[in-house]
C-alpha cells in the first residue's frame, strides 16, 4: 500500500463504504496517501486516473466503468 499505487475500495453500498475507507485511510495516516475520496460517484469517476497515489471509494454498481477509466490511462 506504501508504494503510491492507486487504492479503489468497492463496497456493496457507500454507509459500508465509507467507514471502511476512514478505518484503512486511519491504519496508514502517518506515513503517504494523504489524498483520501471516500466516495466518488458515477459522474465523477475521472478523477480515478490522476497521477499521484490515493484512497477512492465507489459502490459495487460502479465497479465496470471504473476499471474501463483505469484500463484506458
Amino acid at each position: 500500500m506504501l508504494s503510491e499505487k492507486k487504492i479503489l475500495v468497492i463496497a456493496p453500498e457507500a454507509e459500508i463504504l465509507l467507514p471502511i475507507i476512514f478505518g484503512l485511510h486511519s491504519l496508514i495516516y502517518p506515513f503517504k496517501y494523504c489524498i483520501l475520496c471516500p466516495y466518488i460517484e458515477e459522474k465523477d469517476l475521472h478523477m480515478i486516473n490522476i497521477p499521484m497515489g490515493a484512497f477512492f471509494g465507489i459502490v459495487e454498481k460502479d465497479e465496470s466503468k471504473a476499471f474501463e477509466i483505469i484500463n484506458d490511462d
